[in-house]
């Protein structure tokens, strides 16, 4: 194997802010973002010793080696029959977004990445630790209460969570700087626009690993140095992997790379851990999917063909495991996209690892935001900085046309906004041949008793696409008290702090008068619906693990009382799994064949 530098190589080594010495490289100039195996790969290259496969990736992902070995072009695909490349299938993507500096010391966001990405550190900072000071105290509050048998005095609570937050002011760095407590009863009012130009946290490195459950492969972490909004590099990676999952040829990924150097790197460090392999043919969800007809994903996934042409609404395509049985479907497994809608702004619907991967020339639509709120998910622009071309916003009441006699028509979506901050959804109606369905997704009962049912919009519905069935929605019961979800409370008055408050709350009573309103004869629970894919740290479980699954449903009306309340209204209720198909306007259609895993790779 021949190796030679990138360019011309410096390290320097300096003490940092704290005093403890930091080592800098340097690449014909440019610093580059190097992790502590780096550091020990250029400690072996800089003593001239030999280095070990894991190293030579190391340095080559990190932009100190250019290897023309591992080229796309010289890759060796010596076996004619092997036209296409593809990332093996359980190949987990994490996109990395590293702790940056404030006052209150290094943090990450807590809450959805179109929220906090982009406001400033310097102001994220001290308003997200004072939530987790309020939280702190409002569960201690909790547990004495419990502990006399008693229920915690709202009043007196919200008395002691103002203070606490007065007393803040004073003397949590840098919160006065970026806020005043304001009005009665008081809130956190900004003392400037909260998002700003600039990305305050930005998407700096993938990391990938050879096995969600196992982990048998070294993990590969690939820094980003040049992903700075409008620099391209997270979008140069994205249009890599984009290509990778779409089985494309060495000749087409060469000719790629030779216009992107950023991405070189990555694709070096990929081939020389072994993750990438022939691509198979394409899979159940190319070919079997008839016009008219939706596949269920997993989780809020759809994939449906409308006048033969697909798309794809909250793309999740979770990672795989050689142990799935079935597997999960791929970024590769799709068949290309004339759209993908996104219902809101939700890490598990706005899936930012998948939407990295899809192709950026598909369009995308998301929901026109308030631009009066204080702070509004800025969906729309992370996706260009993902690398999307054509970024649409929906209304409600907008229509966009897919295929022959295909549409999908943007309408009102109530409920799963816990903070009242005003962040708008879409469910979005599905219509093929005069026949339609509903995508109700997480939409629910908001805090003001307003539904789809209550406000009268299904019988709008009704009079513009008649009777709508499937209904896919989701039976989440979740009610918290309004600070334990996450900063944005704070903007909202003190005396909501500490009450209850919705997060997608859908009771069997309300999914009944649902179907009944649009005249629905199958109701779909599919947002929660998936095998055992879901990594670790969610609380989308697996059916066969319930007792993973209680503490999360705590107090929720069982699935039996579902199944009881929507027969009565003649309706029936389908707990989906990945890989069902459903016809629109009507009911299921049967099972997409998920491939064995011999045949994945």
């Amino acid at each position: 194997m021949t190796l030679r530098l990138a360019g011309a190589l410096r390290l320097e080594t300096r003490a940092g802010a704290t005093g403890v010495l930091e080592t800098h490289a340097f690449v014909d100039g440019t610093e580059i973002r190097i992790d502590p195996a780096s550091l020990d790969a250029l400690t072996v290259l800089m003593a001239g010793r030999p280095l070990s496969q894991g190293q030579i990736a190391q340095l080559v992902g990190a932009g100190v080696l250019d290897d023309p070995a591992l080229a796309p072009a010289a890759y060796p695909l010596r076996d004619a029959a092997v036209e296409r490349l593809l990332l093996r299938p359980t190949v987990t993507l994490a996109l990395e977004q590293p702790a940056q500096p404030s006052p209150v010391g290094p943090i990450i966001p807590e809450s959805s990445a179109p929220v906090s990405m982009f406001v400033p550190p310097a102001v994220l900072g001290p308003i997200q630790q004072l939530a987790i000071e309020l939280r702190r105290a409002w569960t201690e509050m909790l547990r004495c209460a419990h502990a006399r048998g008693e229920l915690v005095a709202l009043d007196r609570a919200t008395d002691i969570l103002v203070r606490l937050a007065r007393s803040a002011m004073t003397t949590l760095p840098g919160l006065a700087d970026g806020f005043e407590l304001a009005g009665d009863p008081p809130r956190l009012v900004p003392r400037r626009p909260l998002h700003r130009e600039q990305i305050g946290f930005p998407l700096t490195g993938v990391a990938l690993d050879d096995d969600r459950r196992r982990r048998r492969g070294p993990a590969l972490s690939a820094p980003l140095p040049d992903a700075a909004l409008g620099r391209g590099g997270l979008a140069d990676v994205g249009r890599l992997l984009g290509l990778l999952h779409a089985g494309k040829g060495p000749v087409e990924i060469a000719a790629f790379l030779d216009e992107t150097p950023r991405a070189r790197g990555l694709f070096g460090r990929l081939v020389a851990l072994g993750y990438l392999g022939p691509a198979p043919r394409r899979g159940a969800l190319d070919g079997e999917l008839a016009p008219g007809q939706v596949v269920h994903l997993g989780h809020a996934g759809l994939l449906a063909n409308l006048g033969g042409a697909c798309v794809a609404i909250d793309p999740w395509l979770c990672p795989a495991s050689a142990d799935d049985a079935p597997p999960p479907p791929g970024v590769g497994d799709l068949p290309p996209l004339a759209g993908i809608f996104l219902t809101h702004h939700h890490w598990d619907h706005l899936n930012v690892e998948t939407l990295l991967q899809l192709d950026k020339r598909v369009p995308i639509y998301v929901p026109v935001q308030d631009d009066a709120r204080t702070i509004a998910p800025d969906s729309a622009r992370l996706l260009r900085y993902l690398g999307f071309a054509e970024v649409i916003g929906l209304r409600h009441g907008q229509t966009v046309t897919v295929g022959e006699g295909g549409q999908v028509t943007a309408v009102p979506f109530y409920g799963e906004d816990p903070t009242a901050i005003g962040y708008v959804g879409n469910c979005y109606v599905l219509t093929h041949q005069g026949a339609s369905a509903l995508v109700h997704v997480d939409s629910a009962i908001d805090r003001d008793g307003r539904s789809l049912v209550s406000t009268g919009a299904c019988h709008l519905l009704g009079e513009q696409f008649g009777a709508l069935s499937p209904v896919f929605a989701t039976r989440r019961q979740e009610r918290r008290t309004m600070l334990e979800y996450s900063w944005e409370a704070l903007l909202r008055p003190a005396d909501e702090w500490a009450r209850p408050t919705e997060n997608c709350a859908t009771s069997p009573d309300f999914l009944a008068d649902l179907c009944r309103a649009l005249g629905a004869r199958t109701l779909v629970l599919y947002s929660e619906g998936g095998a055992g894919w879901f990594p670790e740290g969610t609380n989308f479980m697996p059916g066969d693990e319930p007792a993973l699954v209680e503490p999360y449903q705590y107090g929720w009306d069982p699935l039996d009382a579902v199944f009881d309340a929507v027969a009565g209204v003649g309706a029936d209720t389908i707990v989906a799994r990945p890989y069902q198909r459903f016809v629109i306007g009507g009911g299921t259609a049967g099972w997409a064949q998920a491939r064995p895993r011999a045949d994945r790779y």
